[in-house]
């Protein structure tokens, strides 16, 4: 179930929407490379987590037609995640747990500048902190519990500069993570 609602203002330059949903998921599928105590072949297992909930809320804001030459928009997501049946005991999948790499919050901001040919943009992404597993268990026995733990939040933010120099040809500058930060968005 997804409901949401969006609404312009000020001549549509102002955008500003909310969406709520409610998804639940059956028979879902995990992938596990075998052990090759247990399973010399090396053929992979495929585990049924049999089902999980996710639902929240996503907002978005947006001065979507130029002014002074600035454009903008910020979003935010909550999404809070829990597995609700399993075939799988290892500690990843157990009910209650939240869904592995699916962060409760999360968000963005960029904004851009322009001024004829050339433009300049910002953006930052937000992404919160998350179960997680590096999944070295998956080369343990079977019956070995695979560890789990949260991988820490993280922002990295970039920075942009183009220049049109023809109708169907632009130059443009991008430099990512320009603040250096290491992080793991999968753990490992």
């Amino acid at each position: 179930m997804d409901a949401g609602v969006e609404v312009t203002l000020a001549d549509q330059r102002v955008r500003a929407s909310a969406a709520v949903f409610s998804n639940h998921y059956r028979d879902q599928i995990e992938f596990r490379s075998t052990s090759p105590f247990f399973a010399p072949d090396g053929q992979p297992d495929y585990l049924n987590i049999a089902g999980s909930n996710a639902h929240g809320v996503e907002l978005e804001g947006a001065l979507q037609r130029p002014y002074n030459g600035v454009t903008m928009a910020v979003t935010y997501a909550f999404v809070p995640t829990e597995v609700v049946e399993t075939t799988d005991f290892d500690a990843q999948f157990r009910p209650g747990q939240p869904l592995l790499r699916r962060p409760k919050h999360s968000g963005t901001f960029r904004i851009v500048y322009r001024r004829g040919s050339l433009a300049a943009h910002w953006d930052t992404r937000i992404v919160g902190q998350r179960h997680d597993s590096s999944f070295i268990g998956l080369l343990t026995p079977a019956f070995a519990s695979g560890e789990i733990s949260v991988n820490p939040g993280y922002t990295v933010s970039g920075l942009g500069v183009e220049f049109r120099a023809q109708r169907a040809a632009t130059n443009y500058f991008r430099a990512d993570t320009i603040f250096d930060e290491e992080y793991e968005g999968a753990l490992g």
